[in-house]
């Protein structure tokens, strides 16, 4: 397939003169490994056990919203650790993940009647004068290796495919099964 790649390329950009006559080869669909309901909620609970504070905000409050959010929207761990804290309008129960916070920095994301079990872990972190929702103030290694100890915490697998990414593949299965379009809402 990457022979086939290189070689399409070539012949776009005239480097070849004959274009392959190879169909394209079948990929495999990935079945995409989601947590459970029972996994998700000892995830939850695994985060009134983290200690300390990120930033000014307990480090249990930040990491249960954190979660939630992740779960409620399916955002990319990197979307929501750079929102601004402005896209947050609590009492209207809208979060809007503008496009430069996003991948493709084209559109923003806006999403509307947030459940009151994620405008509660909202309020509980709320902090008007904070730069970012989810401020992080350490480097990424930092932030998964945090990702790790909650996940052993709640004695989840914690490998490389089981940090926040699995929680944006848990919104899409769930909203599958439900007759929603995950392709769509991701």
């Amino acid at each position: 397939s990457r022979i086939l790649a290189l070689w399409r390329f070539a012949a776009r950009k005239g480097l070849v003169a004959t274009w392959p006559e190879i169909s394209r080869l079948a990929e495999p669909q990935i079945v995409p490994e989601s947590w459970s309901l029972h996994e998700v909620e000892r995830l939850i609970a695994a985060c009134a056990k983290m200690p300390g504070v990120i930033g000014t905000v307990p480090a249990c409050d930040w990491w249960r919203a954190f979660n939630l959010a992740a779960l409620y929207t399916g955002e990319r761990t990197g979307a929501l650790l750079r929102c601004p804290y402005e896209g947050l309008r609590l009492a209207a129960r809208v979060l809007v993940v503008p496009a430069t916070c996003r991948k493709g920095r084209t559109k923003p994301a806006i999403y509307r009647e947030l459940p009151d079990v994620l405008c509660d872990a909202f309020a509980a972190i709320e902090q008007p004068r904070r730069p970012r929702l989810f401020f992080w103030p350490t480097c990424d290694a930092r932030f998964y290796a945090a990702y790790t100890r909650l996940l052993q915490l709640a004695g989840l697998p914690s490998g490389r495919r089981n940090k926040p990414q699995r929680l944006r593949r848990t919104f899409a299965t769930w909203l599958e099964s439900a007759g929603g379009d995950a392709t769509k809402a991701l």
